[in-house]
């Protein structure tokens, strides 16, 4: 799956309006299911990219970071889905979960 690369908050803000064109209907038989970064950690903006894929009808996005860094030792993919939390102030907020994840 593409998607574009999404580091400085510039670069996302223009991002995002091409991620919200990639998920118009199509003639094409491929469906949008997430997103992905080169992390190597999730950034406070990606709950944003998130939440426009939810609103573009992408029911559970999957959120994927490939650590791209060289040194870096197993399987350097990481994936995420959001889940609705309560917190202490007793407002719900969507925060990323680890799922696990098999490639082969």
């Amino acid at each position: 799956m593409a998607g574009p690369v999404l580091e400085p908050v510039k670069t996302q803000r223009r991002a995002l309006p091409r991620l919200a064109s990639r998920c118009s209907p199509s003639a094409v038989k491929e469906k949008l299911i997430g997103f992905y970064s080169t992390g190597p950690d999730v950034k406070a903006a990606d709950i944003g990219i998130d939440e426009l894929l939810r609103s573009k009808g992408v029911a559970h996005p999957v959120f994927v970071v490939i650590d791209v860094r060289p040194h870096v030792e197993g399987m350097p993919v990481q994936t995420y889905a959001t889940r609705e939390v309560m917190t202490d102030a007793r407002v719900v907020e969507r925060q990323f979960e680890h799922l696990p994840n098999e490639i082969g």
